[in-house]
C-alpha cells in the first residue's frame, strides 16, 4: 500500500510539471548546483584572509550555457599591475589605495581571461571596464595567475624604500624592498651588476667596494621569493653613487610584468674590516694548536662568516691540503664526523671538495661551489695535523 501511494505521488508531480521532474542537483547527484555567477564578477581564492588572494573571474566558456569561475592568466605578453589590483579591490568593495599586484605560479586552469588591459589614465571600477581576451593555450602553458593584496596589515611597518637581505647571512641574501609597508622582491632578467649591488650594500650599512651581485644565473643560492609575495621593482640601473636603490632608474613599482620569482636577485656584501678572508680555514671543537699538533673540525670563511665544509666523503688528500693551509706538515688522522646538535646554526659553505693533495688551500681544490645552504645531509670534516711548519 505504501509503495502504491508513492507511485501515485510521483505521477501527480509528473502531470504538474508536464512530464519532467528536475532536481536542483549537480551532475553527480551529490548536492545542489552552485548559483550561476555573473560574467566579470570577481572573487579571491587561496588567501589566508579576506584582503588578499588569487583573483578568480566569472566567465562563460565558448559554447557553454552556464558561467564558471576561473583564475586570470598572467603571461609574458601582458602585465599584471597596480592598476589591475586597484580595479579588483575596488570591485570587491575593499581598500584599494595601497593595493598590490601579486601572482600565483603553477596554477592549473581552466582560466577565465588573459590579456587583461585596464586603462591607467582612467582606471575602471570593475573588471567589466577592462578589455580581456581568452588565450587559453598560452595560459595553460605558463600556468601563472594574477592575485592582489588589497590591505596591508598594520603590523607591517617597514618604511617605503627600505631594503633587506633574506634567506642568507648578515652579509648576503635575496634582496627585498619595502613599498607601502610590504616587503617584495627585486626582479632582473637582463641587468644586475656590481653597481646595483654596491648601492644595496651601502644602503643596509655594509661595505660596498667588492659587492658581488647574485642574479639570475645563480639565483638558487638564496632561493626564490614565495609566489604570494609581490615582485615590486625590476630593470634596476644604478650609477653606483646612489644612497638608496629606489634612487636608481627602475620600472614602475608594483608591476609584475614578465618577471617571475626565479628572477629574484641577491647580493653578497663586503665583509667589515677585521673579518676573516674568503677561503681562510680554521679548526673548531678539537685541541689548541701547538708546535706538535692541532686537531678539530674544519671550517671555512666566506663573506666574513665561518661555516662548515659539507662532505659526504673526506679524503687523505683533502686533509693534506687542509693541514698545509693550517701550517702543519703531516696528517695523523682524518675522518668524517656526524653533525652534533650545536652545529646546526652553521651555514654549509663549501661542498664536494676533491683535492689532488698539491693545492695550497682547500678553496683551490675542485669543489661544488660555495652554497649558503643548510647543513642537512652533511658530515663534518675532521683532521689531526702534526709538525708545525716553521715560518
Amino acid at each position: 500500500m505504501r509503495r502504491e501511494l508513492i507511485l501515485l505521488y510521483v505521477s501527480l508531480l509528473l502531470l504538474a510539471s508536464g512530464g519532467i521532474i528536475r532536481a536542483d542537483v549537480g551532475e553527480s547527484g551529490e548536492g545542489p548546483l552552485a548559483p550561476a555567477c555573473t560574467e566579470y564578477d570577481v572573487r579571491l581564492a587561496e588567501g589566508n584572509n579576506g584582503y588578499m588572494g588569487m583573483v578568480e573571474a566569472c566567465y562563460t566558456p565558448p559554447g557553454a550555457n552556464s558561467s564558471l569561475w576561473g583564475p586570470i592568466c598572467v603571461t609574458s605578453f601582458n602585465y599584471w599591475t597596480v592598476i589591475h589590483a586597484k580595479t579588483i579591490c575596488t570591485q570587491l568593495g575593499l581598500p584599494s589605495k595601497d593595493a598590490v599586484a601579486i601572482s600565483y605560479e603553477n596554477v592549473t586552469g581552466p582560466y577565465s581571461y588573459g590579456l587583461v588591459w585596464c586603462s591607467s589614465s582612467n582606471p575602471p571600477s570593475s573588471l567589466h571596464g577592462c578589455d580581456a581576451e581568452d588565450i587559453a593555450p598560452t595560459c595553460n602553458l605558463v600556468k601563472r595567475a594574477g592575485g592582489v593584496i588589497c590591505h596591508v596589515p598594520e603590523n607591517n611597518t617597514c618604511e617605503t624604500g627600505a631594503v633587506r637581505q633574506v634567506n642568507g647571512t648578515k652579509l648576503a641574501g635575496r634582496v627585498e624592498v619595502c613599498f607601502n609597508g610590504l616587503w617584495g622582491t627585486v626582479c632582473e632578467f637582463e641587468h644586475w651588476s656590481s653597481l646595483e649591488a654596491s648601492v644595496v650594500c651601502r644602503q643596509i650599512g655594509l661595505g660596498s667596494d667588492s659587492s658581488i651581485p647574485i642574479g639570475v644565473t645563480t639565483d638558487t643560492m638564496f632561493g626564490a621569493g614565495p609566489s604570494t609575495q609581490p615582485i615590486l621593482i625590476s630593470n634596476v640601473v644604478c650609477s653606483g653613487n646612489e644612497s638608496k636603490i629606489t634612487e636608481c632608474s627602475h620600472s614602475d613599482v608594483n608591476s609584475v610584468g614578465v618577471c617571475l620569482h626565479e628572477d629574484d636577485v641577491g647580493v653578497i656584501c663586503e665583509a667589515p674590516p677585521g673579518s676573516c678572508r674568503d677561503g681562510d680555514i680554521r679548526v673548531q671543537g678539537g685541541t689548541v694548536g701547538t708546535v706538535d699538533s692541532v686537531s678539530g673540525n674544519i671550517e671555512v670563511c666566506y663573506t666574513g662568516l665561518w661555516g662548515t665544509v659539507c662532505a659526504s666523503d673526506w679524503t687523505n688528500e683533502n686533509a693534506q691540503v687542509a693541514c698545509r693551509q693550517l701550517g702543519y706538515a703531516e696528517v695523523e688522522t682524518t675522518e668524517l664526523r656526524p653533525l652534533q646538535p650545536g652545529d646546526f646554526h652553521l651555514q654549509s659553505l663549501l661542498s664536494g671538495v676533491n683535492c689532488s693533495g698539491s693545492e695550497k688551500r682547500l678553496a683551490d681544490c675542485h669543489h661544488d661551489g660555495v652554497d649558503l645552504a643548510d647543513t642537512t645531509g652533511c658530515g663534518r670534516a675532521f683532521v689531526r695535523c702534526l709538525k708545525q711548519i716553521p715560518t
